[in-house]
């Protein structure tokens, strides 16, 4: 007996951005990026467009220049 369980794309995008939130915000935050400071930057947030979720990050120097 073969049991299969088929997942949604929808549900596959949903983990895979969770994992993404754990890991890799983390990550890109412990080698200096930081959450882009502009107003129109999406942080996590869903795009209907592209069917995925969308993150803005940038790198600072030292003397926060972009």
């Amino acid at each position: 007996m073969v049991l299969t369980y088929k997942v949604s794309e929808k549900e596959i995008l949903k983990i895979r951005n969770e994992i993404f939130k754990e890991v890799g915000v983390s990550s890109l935050s412990a080698n200096g990026f930081e959450f882009s400071p502009y107003k129109t930057s999406w942080h996590g947030q869903y795009d209907r467009s592209i069917r995925g979720y969308i993150y803005d990050f940038c790198r600072l120097t030292k003397e926060n220049c972009l």
